[in-house]
């Protein structure tokens, strides 16, 4: 059942299964109804780092331009979890580009 304001892990689970991915965020260490945007942004804040450090070691045309972080303006808003109370928040922008190779399995004739 989605919960308001919030994607779960429990709800990030469900996607990465359905995607089949290996990637796993275990029900011991990230409750089933806690919101998973913080475990998210660590693990693009950790593959940032990699990339920096990659960059850092690697020689010319061979840098990863895989991650990009931007922050916007400071502005306040109304706190979802706490009503009539404001807090002070900044945006937080993660770009990711990669080149992802599609393998063709079947045409489907376009039927009119």
């Amino acid at each position: 059942m989605p919960v308001p304001n919030k994607i779960t892990y429990s709800d990030l689970r469900t996607a990465l299964t359905q995607l089949g991915s290996a990637v796993s965020f275990p029900s011991a260490s990230f409750p089933d109804g806690t919101d998973c945007l913080l475990g998210v942004s660590d693990v693009l804040d950790a593959l940032a780092m990699a990339q920096t450090a990659q960059n850092a070691v690697g020689t010319v045309g061979e840098d990863v331009a895989a991650i990009n972080i931007s922050e916007g303006a400071s502005v306040t808003i109304n706190d979802p979890e706490s009503p009539g109370t404001n807090i002070l928040v900044q945006p937080r922008i993660y770009t990711i580009s990669m080149n992802v190779e599609r393998t063709i399995s079947r045409i489907i004739p376009t039927l009119i």
